[in-house]
């Protein structure tokens, strides 16, 4: 008991020794380290050995002595921009080019207006003219009927024309539907007029038939007694 008593004080003893050797390692290289550090990062130290290294560099030469110049400075008034009137003309012609196309838009619009009125007026005319063959065609019928003193003829008229082209378009539609129309031309007031009439009968009744039945296909007929 006595011998592992001593060994263990002993290991101790050693444990001991070598922590207090170890700390003032430690505390010798601190403070060796420490004073490097101050003696390497010293401001005094830096200051001198930038004082050295400067060198004294040459005077400069005195300045020269400064000339004053007349400038002759322009108005802000009388400045040109180019840029600025280019822009301004480019601005000047997109206008007028804009209201000569208005222009031109207002007078096609105007011509089609002119158009439009003659057109409506060609129409009025003819509307007219018709209007007054037929007044013409009805004196004449009854001028007919009160100098007409024979059995009286029936017939039924699809129309009636001042010009001989439209009489004849209007026989040719005729045919092709399988009628037999016949063209008569009569003088009247106001020129030669061209009639185109579809069969004649004795009996009224008959011609009421083919009148009313022509109607039904859009044409304008009606009796004409002789």
């Amino acid at each position: 008991m006595k011998r592992r008593f001593k060994k263990k004080d002993l290991f101790w003893l050693k444990v001991g020794v070598g922590g207090i050797g170890v700390l003032l390692i430690s505390i010798l290289f601190g403070h060796l380290l420490g004073s490097y550090m101050t003696k390497a990062f010293s401001p005094r130290r830096s200051i001198i050995e930038v004082k050295g290294s400067l060198k004294k560099s040459p005077p400069l030469p005195p300045p020269e002595p400064l000339v004053e110049e007349e400038v002759e400075v322009t108005p802000l008034t009388e400045l040109e921009s180019p840029t600025g009137q280019k822009t301004e003309d480019r601005g000047q012609k997109t206008e007028d080019r804009g209201q000569k196309t208005e222009d031109r838009g207002q007078k096609t619009e105007d011509r089609g207006q002119k158009t439009e009125d003659r057109g409506q007026k060609t129409e009025d005319r003819g509307q007219k003219t018709e209007d007054r063959g037929q007044k013409t065609e009805d004196r004449g019928q009854k001028t007919e009927d009160r100098g007409q003193k024979m059995p009286s003829i029936y017939r039924v008229q699809a129309g009636v024309f001042i010009q001989r082209d439209n009489a004849e378009k209007l026989t040719e539609k005729l045919k092709a539907e399988g009628y037999s129309p016949y063209l008569k031309s009569i003088e009247k007031e106001g020129g030669r007029w061209y009639r185109v009439q579809v069969g004649a009968f004795k009996d009224r009744l008959n011609a009421q038939e083919l009148t009313n039945e022509l109607k039904r296909r859009g044409y304008p007929a009606y009796i004409i007694e002789e």
